[in-house]
């Protein structure tokens, strides 16, 4: 998905990939660094991504989807602070994640992945770390490509939902 996202015309799509990521650390820096009582700083950074998902044109409801699957993760440690008794750091760890995983798919749904690896590598990213990120991003694919086929074949034995055998035995 992000790939085909990655492959559109909008003016974001044609940016330099060094200043799209240079952008994106500093935007993280400085969600990161917000303090947790700064509400309206916080939403306000959540505009910035949106305004980028808009620009580049990328689906609204495909992005914050996939956005959420950092929500388990610091949905774990968020409650760990309810636990706790600081709502606020809760809130905040969760909110700043997600607005950071949204920053995050605005740019690699604009960039293609080989241009976003020449960035980095010009930015001088440590060439170990670049063919780690590109081992897992093949090897991403690879896993997908495998679990579909898993699914259809399973499907084709009659698995319904791959959870039950529907066939007599």
């Amino acid at each position: 998905m992000l790939e085909r996202w990655s492959r559109g015309t909008s003016p974001l799509h044609r940016r330099d990939p060094r200043a799209k990521i240079v952008g994106l650390v500093v935007f993280l820096l400085a969600v990161a660094t917000t303090p947790n009582r700064c509400w309206p700083y916080i939403l306000g950074y959540a505009l910035l991504p949106l305004c980028a998902i808009l620009v580049g044109r990328l689906p609204v409801g495909g992005v914050f989807a996939r956005a959420g699957i950092v929500l388990p993760f610091c949905g774990a440690l968020a409650l760990v602070s309810l636990m706790t008794g600081d709502i606020e750091r809760a809130a905040a760890l969760t909110g700043k994640s997600y607005v950071s995983a949204v920053a995050v798919l605005s740019v690699v749904g604009t960039t293609p992945m080989p241009r976003l690896m020449s960035g980095l590598e010009s930015l001088a990213v440590p060439r170990f770390l670049l063919w780690v990120m590109q081992f897992l991003h093949r090897y991403l694919f690879v896993v997908s490509e495998q679990a579909q086929h898993m699914r259809l074949a399973a499907e084709s034995r009659g698995l319904a939902g791959g959870s039950r055998f529907r066939g007599g035995a």
